[in-house]
């Protein structure tokens, strides 16, 4: 987990792809999670963009955690 926290702790904003890296699923599950709302994404046009916050809540972490 102290992985995904360094590279959360990088960047502020990731791709779908990134983010399926991140949490370790495929592409199709995070689509779906986007399209459901259970993983909250900005739009840019026609792409997503995840927030490392969103990241945060969907796995149920504080975004404050001191690594």
């Amino acid at each position: 987990m102290n992985t995904v926290l360094n590279i959360l702790n990088g960047k502020l904003v990731f791709s779908p792809q990134e983010t399926c890296r991140i949490l370790g699923v495929g592409r199709n599950t995070i689509y779906s999670l986007l399209h459901t709302g259970e993983l909250e994404s900005i739009r840019i046009g026609r792409q997503f963009r995840i927030t490392r916050e969103a990241i945060y809540r969907y796995l149920g972490l504080n975004s404050h955690i001191a690594v």
